[in-house]
């Protein structure tokens, strides 16, 4: 069993409907996904603004970004690896200094492949088992996954799919389990009611072919918590 990951987006805030819509259109027009939007959606025919003039959309541009591992640029901005190459460390693009760290033993290390969908790049993940705490982990605060007044929310999105066996409890990412030393984990096979938030969680296991996963969290002091696929 193992994931397959394109891109991911973290902003610390839980976002508007607008926000999480011109985020999906950018990755689903960049991954080739678009046809996969429903109808309504903002982003279905075009792309957002920017993407196709000189100066292109970029997701540091939406307020609270603050987390971005995109595969097409492992490095940020240096030279992609090698084929095959393991990653042991993913480059956050945000400008905020978060990278993400492979957790784990070499063995677990994601690989890249520079043409994992539509001849463009990923990072696989394979566990060495499915009930396995692996991937990668990143240096966030804790303090904005704190329910309540302090709290700002979060909301993430992935570009992914995955590949095995039908695992319900499997997970894109986790937050704030307790025997790891950051509260993001890419790929664990924790739920992020782990910090006790509530709402809706879908089995993730089920997506085998490249997929948009959504999903915010308000900052309310119930932490209602939802997450979507393909807008």
């Amino acid at each position: 069993n193992s994931v397959v990951v394109y891109e991911m987006i973290m902003l610390n805030t839980g976002s508007a409907y607008t926000t999480c819509q011109q985020i999906e259109g950018y990755l689903a027009w960049k991954w080739g996904l678009q046809s996969a939007l429903p109808t309504s959606h903002l982003y279905y025919s075009l792309p957002p603004r920017g993407m196709v003039v000189i100066n292109p959309f970029s997701p540091i541009a939406i307020a609270g970004n603050f987390l971005w591992l995109d595969a097409m640029d492992v490095n940020n901005g240096s030279a992609q690896p090698s084929s095959g190459a393991n990653i042991a460390t993913w480059y956050d693009k945000s400008g905020k200094g978060l990278n993400a760290v492979q957790y784990g033993t070499a063995s677990s290390y994601g690989t890249y492949s520079p043409t994992g969908f539509n001849g463009k790049p990923s990072i696989n993940i394979t566990p060495s088992s499915i009930a396995t705490i692996i991937g990668y982990n990143v240096p966030i605060s804790t303090t904005i996954f704190n329910n309540g007044a302090a709290s700002t929310g979060f909301s993430i999105f992935i570009v992914y799919n995955y590949s095995g066996s039908n695992y319900n409890y499997g997970a894109l990412y986790s937050i704030g389990y307790s025997n790891l030393p950051d509260p993001i984990d890419i790929y664990s096979t924790n739920r992020p009611n782990t910090i006790g938030i509530t709402g809706t969680f879908i089995n993730v296991t089920t997506y085998t072919t490249p997929t948009l996963f959504s999903s915010t969290c308000d900052a309310t002091s119930n932490g209602i918590y939802s997450e979507w696929f393909n807008g």
